[in-house]
C-alpha cells in the first residue's frame, strides 16, 4: 500500500503585517512544484509581543494533516522547541485517525485501489511516513500573557454547541468573547446569522477572515489518492483533512493575548460520555474527533501553561449529548437559539 502523493510539503515565507499573518505552502511531486498562499486577516490592529512566533504555530497546523502522504515535511523559518512538539505529537495522532476515517472507512471520496485489504493493515501502516525537518529551533520565547480568568473566548460557528457554551459561560458571569471564523468554505454560511446576531447584542465579538478552506482544497486536489471533483459527491466533507480546531484557536491567540483572556471554551462533537478507548486493527483512534475530545483539550491545557500564553483550553457541555444540548439552548437560551441557522450541524 503506498498512499504518498507528494515528496515534500514546505511551509514558508512567514510575514507578518499590522493586519494580517501569510504563509505559503509549497507542494512537490516528480519535479513539480505548486504553491499557495495561507492567509489571516484581523479587522484591527495584532501588534503584541511575540506576534511571530504566534504567526508560526497559525502556519503550522494544516501540515499536521498530511504526515501519512509525504516523505518530507520542512517548515521553514523559526520555531520554539515546544512548538515542535505539539505539531510531532498532533501529527501522530492525527495520522492514526486519517487512516481509520479517512482511508480505511469507505468514504467514497479515496481511489479503491488505496484502500488497503482488512487482513493486509498493521499498527506501521497508520504511523506517519513524513520526517519533518526543522530549519531553526528556539528555547526562547517574547510571548507575555497574564490571563484573567474571568474572561473566556468561545470558538463560535452558529451551532448549538456554540451557542449554548456562548450562553451557559454568560449566565454564570464571564465576560465571554464569541470568536467567528470565516475560513472561506461553506461553514460560514451557516456561521453568518449567529456571527450578524452576537455582533450586534456583544461588543466583544469577533471574526478573522482565512482562507484555510481554500488551502485544504489545494493540497487534496493534488493528492492522487482522491477521486477527481470529489466536492461533488460531498460538498460537507474532506477526503483527508481531519485537523483543524486548533488553527481556528490559534488564529485567535493575537486576541486572547491583547485582552488577556484566559480560558478557551470549545463545543462538543465528540459525544460518547463513557471515556472509552477505541482501537482497530490495534491503532488508537478517535473517530476523527480528536481536536474535540476532552483529551486534546487536558493536552492543550498543558501545553498552553508550558509555552508561556497560560490559557485553559476545555468545554462545558462535555459530556453532555448532542441531544439535550439542543434541549439548554431551545429552553434556557431561546434567545440565541433564535438566531441558529436550523440546518446546521457544526459546534
Amino acid at each position: 500500500m503506498n498512499l504518498k502523493c507528494f515528496d515534500k510539503i514546505i511551509v514558508h515565507d512567514l510575514t507578518v503585517k499590522k493586519h494580517s499573518i501569510t504563509a505559503k505552502y509549497t507542494i512537490e511531486v516528480g519535479g513539480i512544484r505548486k504553491e499557495y498562499k495561507l492567509i489571516e486577516s484581523y479587522n484591527e490592529p495584532i501588534e503584541i509581543k511575540g506576534l511571530e512566533e504566534i504567526a508560526g504555530l497559525i502556519s503550522i497546523v494544516p501540515a499536521i494533516n498530511y504526515g501519512l502522504f509525504t516523505d518530507e515535511i520542512k517548515i521553514d523559518f523559526s520555531l520554539n522547541t515546544l512548538d515542535k512538539d505539539f505539531f510531532i505529537d498532533m501529527m501522530y495522532i492525527t495520522s492514526r485517525d486519517i487512516f481509520v476515517n479517512k482511508i480505511v472507512t469507505r468514504t467514497g471520496l479515496i481511489k479503491e485501489e488505496y484502500i488497503p485489504r482488512e487482513n493486509e493493515i498493521s499498527v506501521e501502516d497508520a504511523e506517519p511516513k513524513a520526517y519533518v525537518n526543522f530549519r531553526e529551533l528556539d528555547s526562547g520565547t517574547n510571548i507575555e500573557l497574564e490571563p484573567e480568568y474571568k474572561k473566556s473566548g468561545v470558538m463560535s460557528s452558529g451551532g448549538k454547541d456554540s451557542l449554548t457554551t456562548y450562553g451557559i459561560l454568560s449566565e454564570i458571569g464571564l465576560e465571554t468573547y464569541p470568536f467567528f471564523l470565516n475560513e472561506s468554505g461553506r461553514h460560514w454560511i451557516v456561521s453568518l446569522k449567529a456571527y450578524k446576531f452576537l455582533s450586534r447584542h456583544d461588543n466583544n465579538t469577533r471574526r478573522i477572515w482565512s482562507n484555510i478552506d481554500r488551502l485544504f482544497a489545494f493540497i487534496e486536489r493534488n493528492m492522487k489518492i482522491v477521486k477527481p471533483y470529489y466536492w461533488r459527491i460531498s460538498n460537507e466533507t474532506y477526503p483527508v483533512m481531519l485537523f483543524w480546531f486548533e488553527h481556528y484557536v490559534f488564529s485567535f491567540l493575537p486576541y486572547i493575548v491583547k485582552y488577556r483572556i484566559g480560558n478557551i471554551s470549545l463545543g462538543n462533537e465528540y459525544d460518547d460520555p463513557t471515556g472509552l478507548s477505541y482501537y482497530y486493527k490495534g491503532i488508537r483512534h478517535y473517530y476523527g474527533m480528536y481536536d474535540q475530545s476532552q483529551d486534546f483539550d487536558k493536552y492543550m491545557t498543558k501545553w498552553f501553561e508550558k509555552r508561556g500564553f497560560h490559557i485553559k483550553q476545555w468545554s462545558p457541555i462535555r459530556p453532555v449529548s448532542g441531544l439535550i444540548v439542543e434541549r439548554i439552548l431551545y429552553k434556557r437560551y431561546p434567545v440565541y437559539s433564535s438566531c441558529r441557522q436550523a440546518v446546521t450541524q457544526h459546534t
